[in-house]
């Protein structure tokens, strides 16, 4: 824009943001979001986050709607083309199983398959490893385990962390984590367009992992808002 005053022109610049698409309501994508807010400034970028259902924040970034993903599962990118992977962790999910019922036992994701499962739409750890199986989606942990609770599914899959805060904030009465499956580290991806920005978020986020503030991310979030 550019602002006439005498004989002087200012011109004043809109900064660019990087925007990054993040699914919407869990407890990843919020500790997420601090290691990359840290990241992006630490290189000199502005981030601005945009909360989406998990099919269509994934979707979007793909499509270059948004310019990144907070964060996925590895190995997205052979669905997804247009998605580059930065190789650093920044979070991981413990996959695990809740129920109401304490003879359900479960050791692996194969033991599964007799039950009627619920999972999360567009959350792709559950989803991949539950293919071929009695799965119910549905968009917020809140719905699946209500659902739980009144019988209309006998387990559900969450993340850990996503689980205890829900536990927390709302007072079932009978359902609980009754076993771990899986430990999956995540990963931030960027789009193709933004394929310049990837040496840097790499070399910083490495610099971040090996002095622990990655994981005090984590530890703060959950020390804040789950014990």
């Amino acid at each position: 824009m550019k602002v006439l005053i005498g004989n002087l022109i200012i011109v004043n610049y809109a900064i660019a943001e990087i925007k990054v698409s993040a699914v919407t309501a869990t407890a990843s994508t919020e500790i997420c979001k601090v290691v990359m807010t840290q990241a992006y400034e630490a290189i000199g970028e502005q981030v601005k986050f945009i909360d989406l259902p998990g099919v269509t924040s994934i979707q979007y970034a793909d499509e270059g709607k948004t310019d990144a993903e907070l964060f996925r599962i590895s190995g997205v990118d052979k669905k997804y083309k247009n998605l580059i992977q930065v190789p650093i962790a920044i979070n991981y999910i413990n996959a695990t199983v809740l129920s109401t019922n304490d003879a359900i036992e479960i050791g692996s994701w194969k033991d599964l398959a007799p039950y009627r499962i619920g999972i999360r739409r567009g959350v792709l750890f559950s989803t991949n490893n539950t293919e071929g199986m009695n799965t119910f989606e549905a968009d917020t942990s809140e719905q699946l385990l209500k659902m739980l609770e009144a019988g209309r599914l006998d387990v559900v899959v969450l993340t850990e962390s996503n689980a205890l805060l829900n536990l927390k904030t709302y007072p079932y009465k009978n359902v609980k984590i009754i076993a771990s499956v899986q430990k999956i580290p995540l990963f931030h991806y960027i789009h193709v367009s933004k394929s310049h920005l990837l040496s840097s978020l790499s070399e910083q986020l490495y610099i971040m992992k090996e002095s622990g503030e990655i994981e005090n991310a984590r530890i703060n979030y959950l020390n804040k808002f789950l014990k």
